[in-house]
């Protein structure tokens, strides 16, 4: 059974940041343009999504990860891209599959 989510609110750039901080060891260069957005949600698992986005953008780019986030009323859109090479037309429709990897290993 999962835990019941604990909801809170919580500063979606803060967030961003922290997660930076703990790639930082990827030396990509990761560029951050949110405005002072807050949700009301599970810290933890916003946490592990926004993890999730940025280690896999700053794994498959060259140098550089851009991440931006605004505020559009009942949502928040976070954008984040990568200067790696895309994803193959042939691939596209498999992303969303569970388990779908292009890495060694799997996912």
């Amino acid at each position: 059974a999962r835990p019941i989510s604990s909801r809170e609110k919580v500063s979606v750039k803060d967030v961003i940041r922290e997660v930076v901080i703990s790639l930082s060891h990827f030396g990509k260069r990761i560029d951050i343009n949110c405005q002072d957005v807050t949700l009301e949600t599970d810290r933890k698992a916003f946490y592990v999504m926004v993890e999730n986005l940025l280690r896999n953008a700053v794994q498959w780019a060259e140098l550089q990860v851009k991440i931006s986030c605004k505020d559009l009323g009942e949502r928040v859109e976070i954008v984040v891209e990568d200067d790696g090479v895309g994803i193959s037309k042939e691939d596209e429709e498999k992303i969303f599959e569970p388990f779908f990897s292009k890495r060694k290993g799997g996912s």
